[in-house]
Formats: structure tokens, sequence, C-alpha cells
């Protein structure tokens, strides 16, 4: 058998070196003509082709790779999976669409010197892009605001290196960039608008591939939004905001701000809470790969260690403080990972000392994208109070490392045109600072321990007196700023689910609600019935569904619809079919029902011309569709969007089916709006557009909000939207027990549950008992009746303020476990709260 394995490998694979004397760029033609040497992508790196050559699709752009050809025609590849050479299989070669093709708007002030002021964060957006390299990338337009009207506190120089477009307002921009909050990149003619700092940074410094290594391991650098991500939204809000606080606080050149000189002044808690971050251990990949790489490029030392384990796992050692990493180091490698201090007699854990140590930046021992984006800020910090990191010394030592090492400080100079900022406090003279310490015992307040919060820990108190102020830096949690942190909580609070403080609950909420009056919705299905339901589905079909005739069913004809409206067409896997087209036709059905309503409305009202007979006939939407009328909105039609898109299975379905409504897909993630910008590409949709961003960061107008599935605070963030727009929305909701204050909401929503008096851990338990809605399980009826609660909020909130609103579910049931429907219409002449109740 093992003489036969050896004969088949080597007739069916290749080494290495064969494969480089073999290289399929000089076997296939296209890439033999079309290439020269030195644009040869992966040179000796052996390929399949997986699709032969044919005309190169707009999607091309969108992977960001390197060239293939001149820009006519490309084969899809992908390395061979027997070989293992360091590249992710799933990427190919593509061909590059040049810079004019990206264009980054950016809001500027004016300035008396300087190419206009900018705000810290258009400062922190250039340092990273002049450090990874970006230049020549994009387009800079420059969209020039108000005096006031912004941040723009900072002068910069660009001109020279961007040479820039200007806009004189932001009126003047494409639809899509009015759409978003600034900064934004906008991909002409394909109508994708990227927003957010974060999300535009992290999209150049990948296209430019130059610095890919400063968005970290897998590439996570600061990738999730700002509202479930602590860190994100340190870098992204707290930092910026304690930046602008001290603007306001402190005068400034243009003397923006009258304020005397303060006494006595309380730092911002961002600044202790990067202190604090800076002291806990590192969260490193493959830490004692490291440890031992460390060891290799480092002398070591003398010293006297042990070559024998005890049976205890523990080895006595004299640890020479200069050495002490590598010698634990050494440890670690041999299999132990804890050593016995003989000087202080205490057990040292290796790994946790190292991790401890390497706390170097501000994410680890590498320098990574969000050191690039802290340190203007720091920087400005310093322009404005030449001495405050002196009370914050982890952050200093951070600081002056990236200056070093980096030489940020340089970049920053560069960017910024005359002095920013005046600085408020002198230069004083070493015996003018004075810093002292103090304990103190800090209570955790309400809001803290309802969350789960640990009470009374012991924080640091920090006071300087420079030049006559008392700077006071508060205390603050001993905790990093990353969300997973298990010292964040206590671990006993993280236990939602105890079926007493459920039952607790429900028996508070049916004496302050009335007998659960303020529940909007008919009693659900007994649990025998939804049992019944799930097992008596048919198996998945693509053509058709079940045989059912329901008139709640809302079918589509799927076998009317090409393949790429369909989810199989989205890479679905076959077992999710079926569910998946029925929850995409229960939302797309409510959809097609308010417009058809609302027009039916505008013919009556003689504002809009009558609909068409054929507009809602799932098998004549195909004729509807051509590419000539462009992607400009048909005012006779809504505007939708689709928040938290994913992959765009439901505002694809709705932009074909609706072929002169304008379709928005919202979508954070760049990988799942990849996938939908393909389909739609292939497809020849005109009606659609793309916002990769946060959903606080699409800022447009439009008439129709949905979203299927946005899980927890997100399904939140899409009705405030909705609300704010006072636009109509179609929402399934999903993971209640995700849902978390941050610095755009609170709960509970509406004014009616806020009068109960509602603490927010008991909120949680009701949104953590919402998730278990399993099937055939004895928890199941109660799940459903605190989804029925949370939804209930969320509704009587879009109630109190003028709207029509239904909770209902979706048909069949079975379709998913989080099969509740939100459905709500403005009315504003219908402001009765009672008179909608009884309706």
């Amino acid at each position: 058998l093992s003489i036969l394995v050896i004969i088949l490998e080597s007739r069916h694979l290749h080494t290495p070196d064969e494969a480089e004397a073999h290289d399929i760029h000089d076997h296939h033609p296209i890439l033999k003509e079309l290439l020269s040497p030195d644009d040869k992508c992966w040179k000796t790196e052996p390929f399949q082709v997986v699709e032969p050559c044919d005309l190169c699709s707009a999607v091309m752009w969108f992977l960001g790779l390197k060239n293939v050809d001149s820009g006519r025609l490309r084969d899809k590849m992908k390395p061979r999976p027997d070989i293992n050479n360091g590249r992710p299989a799933d990427q190919f070669c593509s061909y590059d669409i040049g810079p004019a093709s990206l264009q980054l708007f950016i809001e500027v002030g004016p300035s008396e010197i300087g190419d206009g002021a900018v705000s810290p964060q258009t400062l922190a957006l250039f340092s990273a892009l002049e450090f990874a390299a970006c230049q020549g990338q994009f387009e800079l337009h420059l969209v020039e605001t108000s005096s006031g009207a912004s941040n723009c506190v900072v002068p910069i120089r660009v001109e020279e290196h961007y040479h820039p477009t200007r806009y004189p307002s932001k009126a003047d921009v494409p639809q899509m960039v009015r759409y978003c909050v600034l900064p934004a990149i906008y991909v002409e003619g394909k109508n994708i608008c990227i927003t957010g700092l974060c999300s535009v940074v992290r999209f150049l410094v990948k296209r430019a591939e130059t610095r890919v290594d400063l968005l970290g391991y897998q590439g996570n650098c600061l990738s999730a939004p700002a509202e479930v991500s602590t860190w994100t939204a340190f870098c992204e809000i707290g930092l910026p905001g304690a930046l602008e606080q001290l603007l306001k606080d402190f005068p400034t050149p243009n003397g923006t701000t009258q304020r005397q000189r303060p006494n006595v002044y309380l730092l911002p808690l961002e600044l202790a809470k990067f202190e604090v971050h800076l002291h806990q251990p590192v969260r490193v990949h493959n830490i004692r790969k490291r440890m031992q790489t460390q060891l290799t490029k480092k002398s070591h030392k003398d010293g006297n260690v042990g070559d024998e384990k005890s049976s205890s796992g523990v080895v006595e050692l004299v640890l020479d403080p200069g050495c002490s990493q590598i010698t634990k180091a050494v440890f670690v490698e041999r299999g132990c990972e804890k050593v016995l201090d003989s000087k202080s007699g205490q057990i040292i854990d290796a790994i946790q000392e190292f991790a401890q140590n390497q706390h170097i930046f501000a994410e680890g021992p590498d320098p990574l994208l969000s050191d690039v984006l802290l340190f203007p800020y720091f920087w400005l910090m310093r322009k404005l109070i030449s001495d405050l990191l002196e009370i914050v010394p982890s952050t200093k030592s951070w600081f002056h490392r990236l200056q070093d090492e980096l030489h940020l400080n340089e970049i920053v100079d560069r960017l910024v045109a005359g002095d920013p900022i005046s600085t408020t406090v002198e230069e004083p003279s070493e015996s003018s600072i004075s810093i002292g310490t103090k304990k103190m015992v800090v209570p955790t307040d309400k809001k803290a321990s309802s969350s789960g919060q640990t009470k009374n820990e012991e924080s640091e108190l920090k006071l300087m007196v420079i030049d006559g102020i008392d700077f006071i830096l508060p205390p603050t949690k001993l905790v990093s700023l990353y969300k997973s942190d298990p010292s964040r909580q206590n671990p006993n609070a993280k236990i939602f689910t105890r079926q007493q403080d459920i039952d607790r609950i429900f028996n508070w909420f049916s004496e302050h609600a009335n007998g659960d009056d303020l529940i909007l919705r008919q009693p659900r299905h007994t649990l025998t019935d939804t049992i019944h339901e799930s097992v008596s589905t048919p198996p998945p079909s693509r053509a058709e569904n079940d045989g059912n005739s329901d008139k709640k069913s809302n079918k589509i004809d799927w076998s009317s619809l090409p393949h790429l409206v369909h989810p199989m067409g989205g890479m679905l896997p076959e077992k999710r079919l079926l569910k998946k087209c029925q929850q995409l036709e229960n939302l797309a059905s409510a959809v097609l029902d308010v417009v058809a309503r609302e027009r039916a409305e505008w013919s009556k009202n003689g504002q809009r011309e009558a609909m068409t007979s054929t507009a809602f006939d799932f098998s004549q939407s195909s004729s509807h569709h051509t590419q000539s009328e462009g992607c400009h909105r048909d005012r006779q039609w809504p505007i939708i969007v689709d928040f938290c898109s994913g992959g765009g299975h439901l505002g694809i379905l709705l932009a074909f089916l609706l072929p002169r409504a304008q379709i928005y897909l919202v979508e954070n993630k760049e990988e799942s709006l990849r996938r939908a910008f393909e389909r739609v590409d292939k497809l020849g949709l005109s009606n659609v557009g793309f916002f990769q961003c946060n959903l606080d960061y699409f800022s447009g107008g439009f008439d129709i909000g949905v979203s299927l599935h946005a899980c927890g605070v997100a399904t939140d963030l899409v009705l405030k939207a909705c609300l704010d727009n006072q636009a109509h929305f179609v929402c399934c909701p999903c993971c209640y027990g995700s849902v978390q204050e941050n610095h755009i909401l609170t709960y509970p929503k509406s004014l009616a549950f806020q009068e109960m008096s509602w603490n927010f851990r008991d909120y949680l338990v009701l949104g953590h008992t919402a998730d278990q809605t399993h099937v055939n399980h004895e928890k199941t009826l109660q799940g459903f009746r605190a989804m029925d609660i949370v939804d209930s909020d969320r509704a009587l909130e879009a109630i109190e303020r003028g709207y029509q609103v239904q909770l209902t579910t979706l048909w069949p049931p079975s379709c998913t476990p989080k099969n509740n429907l939100l459905v709500g219409t403005w009315k504003p002449a219908e402001t009765n709260q009672r008179g909608i109740l009884n309706e």
C-alpha cells in the first residue's frame, strides 16, 4: 500500500521545484502574450484555472488584487490546493482600474493658512494614507463647509501632493456621496460608496498592498463596527470626542472659545481608559511561537537556570532582571509555563508575564492601523497642553515609540500647516510640575451595576499640577478596551436565563402593563401547533416551495426568476434554501404591499400617476429591466434601503421586482457586499447602489427601510433611521440577547416602557429569553412571549411618533425561530395612540 501511494503521488502531484520549472505563466497563451516578466503575479506559485477567459466584468475592480492583463481578458485562478503557498485559496487575479476610478471626498473649512482646515479625524485619515503610501490610489475632492458648521480646526497642506478638486458645498457632489457621512470613497460609474473613517482607511490600505501588515492578524484590525466593538468605538468616536472636548475648553487661535483659563480641570476619561488599556496583557496569536522567535533573535544572558523539571511543573531559577523574558521563554519552550523566582519566592506565569511586557503598541507587540490613527489625536493634545502625557506614563512611552520607530511625527508635521492650535499652558519648568496619585474606592453607579459590572473596583486617581492648573485624571475600571476582556463583567452576571429571574420579570411586566395590554399582537400558536408546522414542512426545492395554497404564504414563483435572483445564486447552502425563500417572500410581499398602497394613494390624490397593472406581477417582472434606465431615482417610485443587507438576497429580489424603484444595500462587511455586487453586475440591474459602512454613517433620505435578521442592536439602529426619516419600515429582528446601549441608543425604547422604570439588566434577561425559541423545547413559548414584549417596545416607540404598526408573524412560522415581523407605515395625521392600538 505504501508503494502504491508513492506511485499515485508521483503521478498526480508536483513538488514546488517542478511547479517552478513548469510555470503556468509560460504555458498559458493569454498570460504569456500580455504579461511582461515584471508583471507576472505570483510567478513561482502553481495555479489551476477555474474558469476560462471571458470579458472582464465590472466586479473585478472590487477585488483589489494584482494585474493579470491589460484590462480586457482575465482568467479566474486559485492556488493549487495540494501545495501550501501561504495565500488564501479564494483570491484570484484581476485587473486594476487605475487611480481615476476612486474618488475620496473630505470636508474642509476655511483657514487663513494651508489649503483649508480639516477635522482631527481627517488628519488621522491622511496620516494613515501617507504612512501606508496610498498616494496615487485615488482622486481627492475637497467639499467646503461654512465656518462653525463642523469641527474643522486643523489647517492642512494637501495641494502639492494630491492636486484636489474643490466643491463649494455638499449639494454639488454626486448623489450617493450626499447620502453618507464624509470622509467617503466613491467609485465612479459603479454606484458604490465606502464611508466611515475605519472603513475608508482599511479599504485604501488593503488596495495599496504596501502595508497590509497594518491590518493585523487575518486583516481584522478595526473591522468591527463601533456599535458592537468597544475598541473601534474608542478609536473612531471616544478619543476624537475627548480631543473635541479639550478644544472646546481651551482657546484656539481663531478665538472660537472665550472661556477663561481654569484652575482645576478634569481630563477626559478616555485618557485614563487608554492608559489602563496599555497595562493589560495583550491578546497575541500563537504567543508561544512568538516567545521562541524572540529567543532566537536575542543573545541569552548569563544566569543560573535549572535544567530539570520538578514533578510539580515548577522550575527554580534566579531571574536576571535584564533577561527575564528570554529566560522564561526557555522554560516555555521546554514545556514549563510557570517559573519560580527564587528571589521573591513567587511562582510567575511566564506567558502572562510575557504578554504583559509585550503591550508596547496599542494592540500588542506590533504596530497596527489603530496606532497610526490614534497618534494624531495625542499629537494635537500635546500641542494644546505640552506636558499632558506626563500624567499617563504608559501612553507617553507608546507615543515616543511611534515617533522613534515609525516616525509618525514627521508625517503629521508635514501635513499640518503652521501651528494648528494654541498652547494654552506655557512650557513649564520641571519645578512647576508635580504629579500625585491617590487610591480610592469608586462606587459603581446604578447603570454599571445593572449591566453586570463588579462593584467597588479599586481605581487610581491622579493629580498633575502644571503652571498653577490642577489637571485631574479620573479613575476608571481596570480593564482593557476589548469587549471580550473577561474582567469587564462579573462572570456570574452573564447568566441571564435563570428561570426565577424570567418568572419574576414576566410577573412584574404583567402587573405594570395591565395584564399584557402593551403586547401588540394576538396570542401565538400553541407549542403543539408550532412543532406540527415544523415537522410537516416538505423538503426544500429550488423551483417551488410547498404545495400549501394558504393565502398567508405570499408565494413568489421562484422558477420564473433568474438564477442569480434566487438565494441559490448567492451561494446559499441547499439545506437553507426553502426557509430563506419563505423569509424573503414574507418581507418582499410586505414591501410590495406598502408600495402598492402608497402609489394607489398618490394616484387617488392626483399627485402621482396610476400604477400599471403589471407592476407587481412576478411573472412579468423581467420585462421591466433595461440598462438605459440608469441609477437615478424615478420620483414616482420609492427609495428602498436594505440595511444589514449581507449578501443582498432581499435587496436584489426587491430590485428585480421593482425595477423603477431605487434600491440601496447598506452593509459593513466587505466580503458580503462584494458577493452582492457580483450578482447585481451579472444581472445587469441598474437600480442598485452599494454603501459599505456602519448604519449610522448612511445619512441619506429614503422612503422604505427593510432589514432581515439584523442582529441585536442593528435592528434598533434601522428603526431609528426609519423614524428619523419618517420612512416606512419592514423589519424582522434577530438576536434579541445582543442588544446593548451605546453612544446612539438606550433601552427601553418607548415612553410607555420607560414609564415602567425598567432595569437594563432585566431588559437583557428578557432579550436572552427571547433567544430561547428552539423547536420542540419546553421554553419555546416563554421565548416567543419575550420576543413579543421586546418588539412591542419597538413598535410603541414608532406609534408614539405617528406610525401605524403591525406586529405579526412570518408564514409559515417554522421558516425561522426569529419569526416576528414589524411593519410600520408613516401616517402623520393619525397620531391617536389608543385608536391605532385598537386597530
